[in-house]
């Protein structure tokens, strides 16, 4: 970025066994000059619609990029928008932010919600969990160390928060639903109506308590289509004693965190029940043959392995509707990959948006194989024998050992 003839002398003589005019010459071939401020007026152009879409989903197809977000459902939706308007969404997508805004999520890890005795979610458990989470997030927005001011401003002038999910997957394996079968989405609908009727209930009561958040204003804040939803005892409920949060839900990819819980993560299918890694190590690179923990214990346990899926065997159109069987039920957004076989075609892809955009805060659509190496492969298990994939799954199973109160993994 700088010249280098201006460069001190200091500095160019710091390269051992070089001369300084030797440095100087290679130090002019390195450098190019910045572009500069100044630009020249092109002049209008009238693009079609259509044209800028093709573009748009042709480069996803070769990339993954860019990324959509549908800015009239987010507007039309923005529970804050009578005092503060849309600005952005975090990096991910899951949470819509006005100017200033901030994250404030937790995850609900929703895999130990099942009650393996009656082959069903614990619904008492989830309700009671989910209030608990709620008041927890709120507290978070009082005795936080903001940044700047202003970001403690909109914090404080709507209580923003957002209430996640992760394990979602392995709930539904447990349930015996294949991830983005018609079954795993009328059950995904009755889930989140409950999680989000929960939550809403849990923030009404806090209301009550310590009182709405400071921008309420009952018309406006009902004013609002997802508002409009509600059940009709929660809108009455509102009435009475205000909200606390302006919002609540989300849905964030918990990349990290469900590693830590050893769950899948956020609203994602596992990434296949078996894969090979590649990775680096002292310069060399390296495999290894991984499997799913959850998928593991089922081989182990010889359990039925038939509702395991990974996110190349559930089809775009599966995926999709589970994200908008969610989005239904979700006030701010949701972090999802849309995985889609490498022979995908831009024609293919395009009408596919289109058909769920309606339903859809924002998307991201990756093809298999767009970025050349990937780090993770998929392995077939069809082709393995039950002793092979036992042999793996010791990897992945921890047994424990109890005698006497005194238990040794």
């Amino acid at each position: 970025r700088t010249n280098p003839d201006k460069r001190r002398k200091e500095e160019i003589l710091l390269i051992p066994g070089v001369s300084e005019e030797a440095a100087l010459v290679t130090a002019k071939n390195c450098y190019s000059p910045l572009q500069t401020d100044t630009f020249e007026p092109l002049g209008r152009k009238e693009l079609l619609a259509k044209d800028i879409w093709h573009l748009i989903i042709s480069n996803n197809i070769k990339s993954g990029e860019p990324g959509f977000i549908f800015i009239d459902n987010i507007e039309d939706n923005f529970t804050t928008k009578y005092f503060a308007q849309f600005n952005s969404v975090n990096p991910c997508g899951e949470i819509v932010l006005e100017k200033h805004g901030s994250c404030c999520l937790g995850s609900l890890n929703v895999a130990n919600f099942y009650d393996e005795a009656k082959n069903d979610v614990d619904w008492s458990k989830l309700k009671r969990i989910t209030q608990i989470a709620v008041r927890a997030l709120d507290n978070v927005l009082t005795v936080n160390r903001y940044p700047i001011p202003e970001t403690k401003e909109a914090a404080t002038r709507g209580r923003r928060i957002g209430l996640g999910v992760m394990g979602l997957h392995y709930l539904l394996i447990k349930l015996g639903y294949t991830y983005g079968s018609k079954k795993s989405i009328e059950f995904l609908e009755r889930f989140f109506a409950t999680l989000r009727n929960e939550a809403y209930d849990a923030s009404i009561d806090l209301a009550n308590e310590k009182g709405a958040f400071p921008e309420f204003i009952l018309d406006d804040y009902l004013d609002n289509p997802f508002i409009q939803k509600l059940p009709t005892r929660l809108i009455r409920k509102i009435k009475k004693f205000g909200i606390r949060n302006a919002a609540m839900l989300t849905i964030p990819p918990t990349g990290t965190t469900s590693m830590v819980a050893g769950v899948s993560s956020g609203l994602e299918p596992i990434f296949a029940p078996a894969y090979k890694r590649t990775y680096r190590k002292d310069g060399t690179q390296l495999e290894d043959l991984v499997m799913d923990r959850l998928f593991a214990d089922y081989i182990s346990a010889g359990k039925d392995i038939a509702v395991f899926v990974g996110a190349y065997d559930v089809t775009p159109e599966e995926h999709l509707s589970v994200q908008v069987a969610a989005q239904e039920f979700i006030d701010n957004s949701i972090s999802k990959t849309i995985n889609v076989p490498a022979d995908t075609t831009s024609e293919e892809l395009e009408e596919l948006l289109l058909d769920f955009a309606d339903h859809l805060k924002g998307v991201t659509v990756y093809r298999e194989g767009s970025r050349g190496e990937e780090p993770l492969t998929r392995v077939s298990t069809s082709s393995m024998d039950v002793e092979e994939m036992l042999k793996i799954a010791k990897k992945y199973t921890v047994n424990v050992e109890c005698e006497n109160g005194t238990c040794e993994i």
